[in-house]
């Protein structure tokens, strides 16, 4: 009894069209089978690339809602200001963990990035405004200076940071990592 659910491979279907030729009616069957088997598979790649095609536009808009929730400009730009900091962060630490490959020349960007926007936080949150997708708390402007202060430990550890070398990266990230989570216990919901 021929069984449809098996599947073949190229020496199985070698070893049928050799062995099986003289027998039409299952040489011919198994042909047919050949043949569906493969319009199912081209009929499934195209749904699936239909799916992944539709997936992808859903979680760009999702990600376009999310980037435009935010109705005060102020606020996005120290939140862009942020996102920067995260993923050269992100660059250091990847380094730092092995997850990344050490490379000097990216560090060094991710370096820059650090100290150019760690000395955009205070400018960016000078003016006292927020949004409900803000995580900042108010205390951040009732204690003015010393937020300011925290923002200068962050530029001053950055500064610090030896991008040649990947135990540099590992020595200097410690004191960047606890200049930032010191901030955000502090004035960070």
């Amino acid at each position: 009894m021929w069984q449809k659910d098996i599947k073949y491979t190229q020496k199985d279907m070698l070893f049928f069209c050799i062995d099986y030729s003289t027998d039409h009616n299952l040489f011919y069957s198994f042909l047919a089978d050949i043949m569906v088997e493969s319009f199912m598979l081209f009929f499934w790649g195209k749904l699936m690339k239909k799916i992944t095609l539709i997936s992808l536009l859903v979680s760009f808009s999702a990600v376009v809602t999310y980037a435009h929730a935010v109705e005060n400009s102020a606020v996005q730009k120290r939140m862009n200001v942020m996102k920067e900091i995260k993923g050269a962060m992100g660059v250091l630490g990847g380094m730092a963990k092995g997850a990344i490959a050490f490379d000097a020349a990216a560090a060094t960007a991710a370096q820059n990035t650090l100290i150019e926007q760690s000395g955009m936080v205070a400018v960016s949150f000078e003016a006292n405004e927020t949004d409900p997708k803000s995580e900042a708390l108010p205390s951040i402007w009732e204690n003015w200076d010393t937020f300011v202060e925290m923002a200068d430990d962050l530029t001053f550890a950055a500064e610090g940071l030896d991008p040649s070398s990947l135990d540099g990266i590992r020595g200097g990230l410690g004191n960047i990592g606890a200049s930032c989570g010191a901030c955000h216990k502090k004035f960070r919901m």
